[in-house]
């Protein structure tokens, strides 16, 4: 394992459900070195080893339609789950990121 990819699952760790919009997880770890590209690959690493699960919705609003909405989840999490339950952590996070978007939000 990189250094790169430590510093997402310590990032990770650190989190509410082990789980994190992708944006937000970038930003934490930029402080550790981790610039964009170098994000990019050790995310792309840690999904194709099977150690984080990616969910990537729909976006909920057309102005969001070139956001990066993803939601990274460690697997293994605090249960020691599966790639399910990493999944399941994910979209447990982007369900209440949704519904503080949905509740403040006023297309005009």
């Amino acid at each position: 394992m990189t250094t790169d990819t430590e510093a997402l699952l310590a990032a990770l760790a650190a989190a509410p459900r082990q789980a994190l919009p992708a944006t937000r997880l970038a930003a934490l770890v930029r402080a550790a070195g981790v610039d964009a590209g170098r994000f990019a690959g050790a995310l792309a690493a840690l999904a194709d080893g099977g150690r984080v699960a990616l969910l990537d919705p729909p976006p909920p609003d057309r102005h969001l339609a070139d956001t990066d909405l993803r939601v990274v989840a460690a697997v293994g999490g605090p249960a020691g789950d599966d790639p399910a339950g990493a999944h399941l952590r994910a979209r447990q996070t982007w369900d209440e990121i949704l519904r503080g978007f949905l509740a403040a939000h006023r297309c005009q």
